[in-house]
């Protein structure tokens, strides 16, 4: 199995290098606040050398690492596992990632198997690309992703967090996915705990046919952990590449 990530180390800003000077979260949260969409280095040569490519998305100040305990259990696969870093504040930063990624999955061969798996911020751009027509997404997982705006329960701090932070910057692309058409062949896994203090009540129904899995009590970020094992055995179920 082949790995690829891009790590806060190894960007550069003004000159200076900021790999070495924090501890990887402040890395992350560095990023968020001051970073651009970093270039994700896969050469098309390694991109054709496989017949299953996995994409790990992380969350709102999130980092590549998080996916660890997954990409141990995904070993068996004859797969290219792509951890890209992103920058998740802004406006903008959820068009420029589909930007970037939109690109990426289109140098992959439309006969290598695409799975993507995304926690929070990173299953809705999953989810965003799955419905556009010239994305290649074979399977989706979503950890924690809030997929629906419509015929949600707020309370007072859901309320709050509507119109704050990075959910204000993503709720038109939510609405977008919400009344999309989800291509025929995409298999969809959602996990969640049905009670995320981040997702209101029927935030995670999505418009597609999807497999739902709830871990109640792991909370927003524990369910990206405590379903590692779970996901890890749904991909590797659906994946032609799985070692016997």
């Amino acid at each position: 199995m082949e790995v690829v990530q891009k790590l806060c180390s190894s960007a550069w800003y003004g000159g200076w290098s900021i790999g070495g000077l924090f501890p990887r979260s402040l890395r992350a949260i560095y990023l968020r606040f001051f970073g651009t969409v970093h270039e994700i280095p896969v050469a098309k040569e390694l991109l054709k050398s496989k017949e299953h490519v996995v994409i790990l998305a992380h969350g709102v100040a999130g980092f590549p690492e998080l996916w660890t305990p997954l990409v141990d259990e995904l070993k068996l696969l004859d797969a290219v596992v792509i951890a890209p870093q992103f920058t998740t504040g802004g406006a903008d930063a959820m068009a420029k990632a589909a930007q970037k990624m939109g690109d990426l999955l289109q140098q992959i061969p439309k006969d290598t198997q695409v799975t993507w798996v995304g926690h929070s911020w990173g299953g809705i751009l999953g989810a965003h690309l799955v419905t556009q027509e010239s994305a290649h997404i074979d399977q989706l997982v979503l950890i924690s992703t809030r997929c629906a705006v419509k015929n949600v329960r707020y309370n007072v701090w859901h309320g709050f967090l509507r119109d704050q932070g990075a959910f204000s910057s993503v709720k038109g692309i939510i609405e977008q996915i919400e009344d999309a058409k989800w291509p025929d062949g995409t298999k969809v896994l959602s996990v969640y705990d049905p009670y995320d203090w981040l997702v209101p009540e029927g935030g995670f129904a999505i418009g597609a046919k999807c497999k739902p899995k709830t871990f109640e009590g792991c909370g927003h970020l524990g369910t990206l952990f405590s379903s590692t094992a779970f996901v890890a055995t749904w991909i590797t179920e659906n994946s032609q590449t799985a070692a016997p």
